[in-house]
């Protein structure tokens, strides 16, 4: 497994951790908000890897519950959608490989935003990134990620890890 592959399923498990906490917030979401954290969450469903015995049908259960979330945002579809991350983050956290899809690294290469968003990197080699062949580019693709951030977790996204990582074990 690449070091990338290590960010990306951190960056997995931070966005899970995110969800989990603004949604025990129980705070009030628009419309627009919440579809667009359920079509997150959807997302990634996606990126885990198929055919694992216990991590596909807790992927697929999460998918399911923020889809019907996403759909009327009832309070017990919310209830549900908890369930599901717990369950997903639980399972992940005791798999003893990797548990993400072949195409995780080339989709975290065109979403180094999302990737690094919030993890400490330590120092040393591992992990090498490489030069955008238009930084310009590279700017607005890191801006848009901040106003895509802020429209999904408000405050949340402001958390430190260790205090994400705390709320989704418990």
């Amino acid at each position: 497994m690449t070091t990338l592959h290590l960010y990306a399923e951190a960056a997995i498990r931070r966005d899970l951790a995110r969800a989990r906490a603004l949604l025990i917030s129980r705070v009030r979401m628009s419309t627009e908000r919440r579809r667009a954290v359920t079509d997150h969450l959807t997302w990634l469903a996606s990126l885990v890897r198929p055919g694992t015995d216990r991590i596909s049908p807790a992927s697929a259960a999460m998918r399911e519950a923020a889809v019907a979330f996403g759909k009327d945002g009832l309070g017990h579809e919310r209830e549900l959608l908890i369930e599901a991350i717990d369950i997903l983050v639980d399972t992940t956290a005791t798999w003893p490989t990797r548990w993400t899809a072949e195409d995780v690294p080339r989709v975290a290469c065109g979403n180094l935003p999302w990737v690094l968003d919030g993890i400490p990197l330590r120092g040393g080699p591992g992990l090498v990134l490489p030069s955008p062949p238009d930084p310009e580019v590279a700017r607005t693709r890191a801006a848009l990620y901040r106003r895509k951030r802020a429209q999904l977790w408000g405050p949340v996204a402001l958390t430190p890890s260790r205090i994400l990582e705390a709320a989704a074990a418990g």
